[in-house]
Parts: structure tokens; C-alpha cells; sequence
């Protein structure tokens, strides 16, 4: 499964914005965007199960919140 990176960084923007929720989770706000935005970032940290957790923590959500969700496509039969 992938983090849906796209929702987090909605779901922490509505928390009241990256400097608060990092103060919250005790980590600076330059290591949450690390975290939370790898595609904008040089230097991205990996998320971990951890990270996720005290994340839906502070936000009162569930940890598989930040999972995409798997869509299965169907193929065209072909007669």
C-alpha cells in the first residue's frame, strides 16, 4: 500500500497548518515537510508506521487514513 501524500497534506493543513501539528508531534516543522512532502523535497524521509500513527494521533484520525486506497480495474474481454 502507498501513502496518499496528496490527502495528508490537506488533512494537516485543516489541523491548523505544518508549524502546529509539528509542535504537537515534537519534531520541527522542516522534518513534518520532509515527512509529508518527499516529492518536494531533496532530501525526503521515508514515512514510517510510526510517523503515521502519531500523526491520525494528533489529528484524531485512523492511521490507514493515509493509505491509498487500492482500485481495482477491470479489463476488457476481448471476443
Amino acid at each position: 500500500m502507498e501513502v496518499d501524500f496528496r490527502l495528508m497534506d490537506h488533512l494537516i493543513l485543516n489541523a491548523g497548518g505544518y508549524t502546529e501539528v509539528a509542535e504537537k508531534m515534537g519534531i520541527t516543522r522542516q522534518t513534518l515537510y520532509r515527512i509529508a512532502k518527499p516529492h518536494h523535497h531533496k532530501k525526503a524521509i521515508p514515512p514510517t508506521i510510526a510517523h503515521l500513527n502519531q500523526l491520525a494521533e494528533i489529528l484524531d484520525l485512523e492511521a490507514m487514513t493515509f493509505l491509498k486506497k487500492s482500485v481495482k480495474r477491470r479489463r476488457k474481454k476481448i471476443n
